[in-house]
């Protein structure tokens, strides 16, 4: 990234990649400032529904995806052909409601879609959006899905909020962070709304204080 060298098209068909595999692919991918790969084959592997979630949340985190394609005045997703591997029609099905639970963007290919061009993005008329992955050849029915639906990548800071929320008469606490993943090389956090990443006004010897001191505190 240094030398702004990247490979743009990463083909590994039919390399037996199988879902840990694409883990690491999926951390290579985020390690970058800027967007290291425009299309991702992973046809005629091993990797499972499963793995493809894990791939596509490690995506939507990242900032730079989809990316700006100048050509097409729009934002692009991430190419990624999944043909021939150990994803059934049921399955693939519910990997498309889990990436709607979860607010991720994919499009399963339309006419008119490839590499360089979403005909989903043009909804949106060239602002950012949060289809993330193009998933060509994942579903032998693609026609039985329904079509995602894409949301802002973000919303303006001082708009109106979209739910109200009765704030309680009595005293309550606060959600406590929670860990959701964790290995050796990562970690995904959830931080409930309220509490903050700066260290200030944070005194560190409370991490020696008992569970129960801790949330006196």
């Amino acid at each position: 990234e240094s030398r702004s060298i990247s490979c743009e098209v990463f083909k590994l068909d039919g390399n037996r990649l199988d879902d840990e595999a694409l883990k690491d692919i999926a951390r290579y991918l985020t390690s970058f400032n800027q967007a290291p790969v425009l299309e991702l084959h992973l046809s005629q592997n091993q990797v499972t529904a499963q793995g493809v979630l894990w791939l596509l949340a490690c995506v939507a985190m990242h900032p730079a995806y989809p990316v700006w394609n100048q050509e097409a005045e729009q934002f692009v997703p991430l190419w990624v052909p999944l043909e021939g591997n150990q994803i059934s029609q049921e399955q693939g099905m519910d990997l498309l409601r889990s990436c709607e639970q979860f607010g991720i963007g994919v499009c399963l290919v339309e006419e008119g879609c490839h590499s360089a061009k979403c005909r989903c993005s043009d909804d949106v008329a060239g602002r950012k959006h949060n289809c993330v992955a193009h998933l060509s050849q994942m579903l032998e029915n693609p026609a039985t899905a329904a079509r995602s639906c894409l949301e802002f990548h973000a919303k303006p800071i001082f708009s109106p909020p979209e739910t109200e929320i009765e704030l309680p008469a009595e005293k309550v606490r606060r959600q406590k962070p929670a860990v959701i993943y964790e290995d050796a090389d990562i970690a995904c956090i959830l931080k409930p709304a309220g509490w903050v990443c700066s260290p200030d006004r944070i005194d560190c010897s409370w991490a020696k204080l008992s569970a129960h001191r801790r949330d006196r505190k």
